[in-house]
Order: C-alpha cells, then structure tokens, then sequence
C-alpha cells in the first residue's frame, strides 16, 4: 500500500543519488490528499530564517526536494538558519525515499512512536496523518500502537527492526550483539540496522531543536 509513499514529510535527510525532479515524481505518484490538514505551515522560529518564498542558493535549492504543491515542513524551514546544514539535510529525504529496504510504512511507524517519547507534537501530528493517509491505520490503531509497538501492522521482520529501533532510542545501552545478530538472521543488513536507528534517533535531535526555538 505504502508504495513509494510520502517519506518526504521526514525531518531527517542526508546526501542522496535521486535527483529533485526523480523525488517530485515519487512524490506526486502518491495520495493526491491535502496533508497540511495535520500540521501548521509557516510556523515562526526565534532565530532569522527563510520563509520559503524568500529562499535563495542552498537553502532555495534545498526546498526544491519537494514539490510546490507540498509545503515545505517546519523543522527543515529552521535549519535553513544554516545553509550548509540545509543542503546536507535535504539530501537524506532522498536517501529514505528511495531506500531498497525500509519501508515507508515502517519508517512513519518510527517517526511516530519516537515523536510521541518525545512529545514532538509537530512530528506527531504529521505521521499520524501519513498513518492514516497512506497507511490506512483508524485512530484505534494508532493507539494501540503508541500503547505497544507489538500491535504494529508489520510483518514480523519489519516489527522487529521497530521494537529494535525503539531499543536504541530508549535504552541504548541494553543492545546486544545477540540483538543485531537476530535482525541479521530476519534478513536485515547491517546497514539497514543503522540506518532504522539513525532515522529514529535522529528525531530527539530535531524535537529539541524545534522546541527550543519555536516562538
């Protein structure tokens, strides 16, 4: 169902091989549906940044990942406060759209129980939109969810890359060798494995960012 789905509403990017007008593509392919419903556009930030009417060089060219029809998300409109970082992030929208194994589902999933830890209410708000959007999921199955992560409608594979996932975020410390290697055993490569934990745990970086300096 999830198909090529809108992972462009992730906060999280990096340097990718898809270019703006492969991603637009993807986008568009999608759900023709008004997603702005689930989050508030244009917030302000305390710190000077581009409005994406304003946007030139890196920053405008970085916005450019997605499409005019889809408002560029709040916490990549705060990084352009730094270009360069701006540029590096769009790039990771690419790189987790595009990927070979982890599926959108299975990444929103991610998004929103990390979000919900967090108390990233922007976050939250915008992939309970894409869980029920494009996942389908009815606001019982979200609870449930958020209640236990054991309730995921994922294949057991997927589910238990999640459970890891969550592993990593909320006690890092408890991960194990036996850990990694049961994941390998599903069928995850090692670098599936990071790459789940560095989407997860890239969150509590941006929900801190985004609470410190929304007005």
């Amino acid at each position: 169902m999830w198909g090529v789905a809108v992972t462009f509403l992730t906060t999280k990017f990096c340097y990718g091989q898809t270019s703006v007008s492969q991603v637009e593509s993807r986008i568009l392919l999608v759900y023709e549906v008004d997603l702005k419903i689930f989050w508030e556009v244009n917030t302000m930030f305390i710190l000077k940044h581009m409005k994406p009417e304003e946007a030139t060089g890196k920053v405008a060219d970085a916005y450019a990942v997605f499409p005019k029809e889809i408002p560029v998300p709040d916490p990549l409109v705060l990084m352009s406060v730094s270009p360069a970082l701006t540029e590096a992030q769009s790039g990771i929208i690419r790189h987790y759209m595009t990927h070979e194994k982890l599926d959108m589902g299975l990444l929103a999933m991610i998004r929103y129980l990390v979000a919900s830890e967090e108390g990233y209410k922007f976050c939250v708000n915008l992939n309970t939109g894409l869980l029920k959007m494009a996942g389908g999921m009815t606001d019982e199955e979200l609870k449930a969810l958020k209640e236990n992560p054991e309730n995921a409608p994922l294949e057991e594979f997927q589910k238990a890359l999640l459970l890891f996932v969550l592993k990593v975020v909320k006690t890092p410390e408890a991960v194990t060798e036996n850990d990694v290697e049961s994941l390998r055993q599903l069928g995850w490569s090692d670098k599936d494995i990071f790459e789940a934990a560095f989407h997860g745990t890239s969150m509590i970086g941006a929900s801190k960012l985004y609470k410190a300096f929304v007005k």
